[in-house]
């Protein structure tokens, strides 16, 4: 059974900003795309909560956060939204 594409590099997400979060491209490649997920009011390395990369396991993106971050009900509904786009 296939698995979906990985989105092709350079298709942007229609909405990267959120109330509590925004997502960045850091990697862009000729297959899949990184993106850092960060917080809106904390600057540089500590407001870096996580990223979504191709995982090939799962063939598809996938969330991986940083250790010791907490979301709540909210941020992880925009994770899933943003996510959604990257399908």
């Amino acid at each position: 059974m296939a698995g979906k594409s990985p989105v092709k590099a350079g298709k942007q997400p229609t909405k990267t900003e959120y109330k509590y979060i925004h997502f960045v491209k850091v990697i862009e490649n000729h297959k899949t795309d990184v993106w850092e997920c960060r917080h809106n009011t904390i600057k540089g390395v500590l407001g870096i909560l996580g990223e979504i990369k191709w995982a090939n396991g799962w063939r598809q993106y996938c969330f991986c956060p940083e250790y010791g971050t907490e979301f709540n009900n909210t941020c992880l509904a925009d994770i899933i939204h943003f996510l959604g786009q990257l399908k």
